[in-house]
């Protein structure tokens, strides 16, 4: 690299920098893949307040299905969508203009999804706790998953009577939809298993994309979370989401606490899809890492541990997904497990 210019930068500042260049955690916006095209709306200027309002509850039901009998993913995009279908339908709107965004529309308009979906007042009654939005934004994730835990298409979920009669399910929003990228007619390929097995001892702490602040112990500062943290007991065994070849690890922490660099491991998957994806785990507890660069890996092989190393403040996994060669494209992965062989009745 090329230096042109002597600056002078404080302790702090390099601190901030080795984080967020080696940490990886803040990412810049890039056009998305045809699987995940909500990070485009996520990470622009004017459109992150919504899902500050819903995080909290929707990290409630993401962990009661984990946990419970029927394990499933729903994107945080579909159930702020249905849950504004139910809401502007319900007796609980009545009345109230800002509660009916869908019926802003007629039906030649040009739908600005994003608008819709980022309506601060609908947020509200969910950020607030009101029953009733809580009911609807649950039921939203309840009707979109198949008893195997599988998500239906969203074409599939406005078949119920629900829902048909909604300008939201009407062809014209649909297009609309689809058009705007938060949702794919095809789908997510569910092709990868969960990187830890499914215990009462797990939980989601942080969900992809949501608006954190980071507390260092000099610094603090605003990111958008890159991927999904998975809080697990110290050494709790992760294995590999995928089929693959180890692209790179590090091992250098040897003590199990915050630091500016990470353990982690990176793993390039062996599927074929449109894009090619690689699988980053991250805070590695110290000399945990069995596998090596260029190691050829299992689904379901163990690869290290669950630590707190780097920029952590618990013991938990940071699971994200990246298109390779645009490490700052921001996948969902959850998007991308096949909960359905997490559903067997056995």
């Amino acid at each position: 690299m090329k230096k042109t210019k002597l600056i002078i930068i404080s302790a702090s500042a390099i601190f901030i920098l080795l984080i967020a260049v080696i940490v990886g955690i803040i990412g810049a916006d890039e056009s998305s893949s045809s699987y995940d095209n909500s990070s485009e709306f996520l990470m622009s200027t004017n459109n992150k307040i919504a899902v500050e309002y819903y995080s909290n509850n929707y990290r409630k039901i993401l962990n009661s299905h984990l946990k419970g009998t029927t394990k499933g993913y729903v994107p945080l995009f579909r159930c702020i969508y249905l849950y504004n279908i139910l809401m502007e339908q319900s007796d609980f709107c009545d009345g109230k203009d800002d509660c009916k965004p869908l019926n802003n529309y007629n039906e030649n308009d040009d739908i600005n999804v994003s608008k819709i979906i980022d309506n601060s007042s609908m947020g509200k009654y969910i950020s607030n706790n009101n029953d009733d939005a809580v009911k609807f934004f649950k039921k939203a994730f309840n009707d979109s998953l198949n008893e195997n835990g599988t998500l239906k298409s969203l074409e599939e979920v406005c078949k119920n009577d629900d829902y048909n009669s909604s300008k939201g399910c009407s062809k014209s929003f649909l297009n609309a939809v689809y058009k705007s990228g938060f949702e794919s007619e095809s789908g997510y390929p569910q092709v990868l298993n969960f990187p830890l097995k499914i215990t009462n001892s797990i939980s989601i702490s942080s969900i992809f994309n949501v608006k954190r602040i980071v507390n260092l112990s000099s610094e603090s500062f605003i990111d958008y979370h890159s991927g999904w943290d998975i809080s697990a007991p110290a050494q709790t065994k992760i294995y590999s989401a995928c089929d693959g070849v180890v692209t790179a690890t590090n091992n250098s922490q040897k003590e199990n606490k915050q630091s500016a660099i990470a353990n982690y491991v990176k793993i390039k998957c062996d599927i074929k899809l449109n894009i090619q994806i690689e699988i980053w785990y991250w805070h590695l507890y110290p000399n945990s890492i069995v596998v090596s660069k260029n190691d050829h890996v299992s689904a379901n092989q163990h690869i290290a541990d669950v630590g707190t190393t780097g920029l952590s403040t618990g013991n938990h996994l940071h699971f994200q997904i990246v298109q390779v060669g645009h490490s700052n494209q921001r996948l969902d992965g959850f998007a991308y497990i096949n909960w359905s062989k997490y559903n067997t009745s056995e």
